[in-house]
């Protein structure tokens, strides 16, 4: 009866968090744009040949949860307009970023790491 009655919480507790958060940023939806040298202009120099390890973040609300990839990264919202509304560098050892709440709408979040940018669409 015990691990029957753990098991309901367990699931309850799964589906009452997917009601108030928000889809996680996953490497997997992530695009990739390499600015270095050769990047997108046909360069002789090319990409570089170690992988990129993207970043790993969880939006619930307004707070995005930087779980890797993010030290030293510049985090930005663009909107339709292709105008930085908002930007903000990481620092090491930060774990959350709270986004200002004036912030309303759909924007391209970038999330910079030196030459590379990765980037998704993001609702707040």
């Amino acid at each position: 009866m015990k691990k029957t009655t753990i098991i309901l919480l367990a699931l309850m507790a799964m589906v009452s968090t997917r009601a108030w958060a928000d889809p996680i940023i996953r490497p997997d939806t992530l695009g990739f744009v390499f600015t270095g040298p050769g990047g997108n202009d046909g360069g002789s120099t090319g990409h570089p040949h170690s992988p990129v390890y993207p970043p790993f973040v969880v939006k619930v609300g307004h707070t995005l949860y930087l779980y890797s990839g993010c030290e030293g990264a510049t985090i930005a919202l663009i909107d339709e307009d292709d105008d930085e509304v908002y930007s903000e560098e990481i620092a090491e050892g930060t774990l959350y970023l709270v986004l200002p709440e004036w912030l309303e709408g759909t924007y391209e979040l970038q999330i910079r790491l030196g030459e590379y940018v990765f980037y998704t669409e993001i609702e707040l």
